[in-house]
């Protein structure tokens, strides 16, 4: 009666466990639970689909070479976490997430593992961080006069506020090549826009149907992966093997001048 019982208990918890188990799994948030090594204990399913492994791939790693990769975490430690505490983190792939951690104590009270989900903000980082942008563009569209400071002062905050590797501005030349011309530049760490030549005209480089695309069109132009595209274009190329993803070309327009007004009797 006695082993019946101790084997009726133990199907119980082991039913419990699996209960558990389906639950932790049915949450869509990444959630990892790491020891004082920083190593992950127990994760749910959605942990380790961005880890890109299988659960038992993931247990026993240390968290940064999971998710989120070679980021530390400022409340990993578990004798340092507070409980709700929560920061902000940006993938290299561009994610952003919220990051709450929850102490978790042994018998005696001291910590032994810290709790951590991961909410996706992303949706919301990108528009918070694009009204930003806009607010300071007009800031500067304002207190800004002259037209290279200006120019100069938008890319920065194109590249410092949006969030963007490299901004640049170029001039389509007058002449019969439409060259196209640098004249402000911000985030260029390579040397990447200092060695571009291109030109506005389809017949004078492959290059020149990149950019050119959006003067002789007036047309954005998007290249959403740069690897993919790059095979044959010179100025893709190099900046595909300078770790640049995506890449966006957008018309500048000349103001044309108003008719003169008619005069009123």
């Amino acid at each position: 009666a006695l082993l019946s019982r101790v084997e009726h208990q133990r199907d119980q918890l082991q039913q419990v466990r699996e209960r558990w188990t389906e639950a932790f799994d049915a949450i869509q948030d990444p959630i990892m639970l790491n020891d004082a090594e920083f190593r992950v204990v127990r994760c749910n399913l959605a942990y380790a689909a961005k880890a890109v492994l299988d659960v038992k791939q993931v247990i026993g790693k240390p968290y940064w070479e999971c998710f989120p990769k070679s980021i530390r975490l400022a409340s990993a430690s578990p004798s340092a976490a507070l409980a709700g505490a929560t920061e902000e983190i940006a993938t290299p792939e561009g994610e952003f997430y919220l990051a709450t951690c929850y102490p978790i104590s042994g018998p005696e009270g001291a910590p032994l593992y810290a709790l951590h989900v991961f909410r996706d903000i992303t949706r919301m980082a990108r528009l918070t961080r694009a009204l930003k942008t806009l607010r300071e563009v007009n800031a500067a569209l304002v207190r800004t006069r002259e037209e290279t400071g200006l120019l100069q002062e938008i890319c920065r905050i194109a590249v410092e506020t949006g969030g963007f590797a490299l901004a640049w501005v170029g001039y389509a030349g007058q002449d019969n090549g439409q060259r196209i011309r640098p004249v402000a530049v911000f985030g260029d760490r390579h040397g990447y826009v200092a060695e571009l030549d291109i030109t506005g005209r389809d017949a004078d480089t492959e290059d020149g149907s990149i950019f050119g695309a959006t003067v002789r069109t007036g047309q954005i132009s998007v290249i959403n992966d740069i690897s993919a595209a790059s095979p044959g274009y010179g100025c893709l190329e190099k900046a595909s093997n300078l770790g640049y993803r995506s890449m966006i070309v957008l018309p500048l327009r000349e103001e044309e001048p108003r008719p003169p007004e008619r005069p009123r009797c």
